[in-house]
């Protein structure tokens, strides 16, 4: 989920930080991020929240991207 992650550098984040404010491990904050784990919507909203994003910006907009 490449919008996670510019999400986070954008912040200056580490995967530990957004993890642990997010209440959820840094391991399963890593696999998510690179796309093995769907996370529950609620755990979406709290990454989110630390992101300073929406949910559907972090986690869906890479499906709904036009390519050719």
């Amino acid at each position: 989920m490449e919008q996670l992650k510019k999400a986070r550098i954008a912040l200056g984040l580490k995967q530990n930080e957004v993890a642990r404010s997010a209440n959820i491990s840094t391991s399963y904050y890593n696999e998510i991020e690179k796309g093995k784990k769907k996370p529950s919507y609620e755990v979406m909203k709290r990454i989110a929240i630390v992101l300073r994003s929406d949910p559907t910006t972090l986690f869906y907009a890479s499906e709904f991207a036009y390519s050719e």
